[in-house]
């Protein structure tokens, strides 16, 4: 098939996507993924199951999210979380994720900038929470923070503040070392992981890089 052909059907396939998510549909990953495209994502429902693995394997009770968006992983973990603390700064975003989760007594959501305010949030928390950092820029209707890309300065905020046992799970494995505008080379992101967490275990997730805090560190 020809590129323009590939890329029709790409579009086709993404016409049916969830309009509220950033991920492609699981029709269109799978077709990126069939012509070597190691920059599609994984399906937003993939990402939130495998969140889900990683937050019951560490017992964890609260979860700390940067970048709500249209509030999906929020919503997902509401039935499984103790606590869902969500932090949003575009105002729009922010706006519908109020009204959504009114009447949701265990999810808060905070309006600034996550590598503000996920710091803040950490050091607060009664119990080690997995914090997942996805606040980065993602272009039209997201909002951009004093860092496109802010996980490797959010790391380093996180040094002094985070309880033992944590997990840190950083989204968009895949855009490291890509060369997109914003994001640092790979080593880069994980050197800060080491830099800021000497004990940890420091691994890959699906398309993320997980960062397990050791409960006596």
């Amino acid at each position: 098939m020809s590129r323009i052909g590939n890329s029709l059907v790409t579009i086709a396939l993404n016409s049916a996507r969830n309009r509220k998510s950033l991920e492609p549909s699981r029709l269109a990953a799978a077709y990126g993924w069939f012509l070597g495209d190691h920059l599609v994502s994984p399906p937003a429902i993939a990402k939130q199951r495998h969140l889900l693995n990683v937050f019951k394997s560490r017992n964890h009770r609260i979860f700390v999210e940067a970048g709500t968006y249209k509030g999906q992983t929020t919503a997902f973990f509401i039935p499984h979380a103790d606590q869902v603390i969500s932090v949003e700064l575009h105002d729009g975003l922010f706006a519908a994720a109020q009204k959504r989760f009114a009447q949701q007594p265990n999810v808060t959501l905070v309006r600034g900038d996550s590598l503000v305010e996920i710091p803040r949030i950490v050091a607060t928390c009664s119990s080690p929470p997995l914090v997942f950092l996805d606040g980065h820029f993602s272009g039209a209707g997201t909002a951009k923070g004093e860092e496109m890309e802010p996980a490797e300065s959010t790391l380093g905020r996180l040094a002094d503040v985070t309880p033992a046992g944590t997990t840190i799970v950083i989204d968009d494995l895949r855009l490291f070392g890509s060369g997109l505008s914003g994001f640092p080379q790979l080593d880069t992101i994980t050197g800060s992981a080491r830099a800021a967490f000497p004990g940890a275990l420091i691994r890959t997730g699906l398309d993320s890089i997980v960062v397990e805090v050791p409960l006596g560190n």
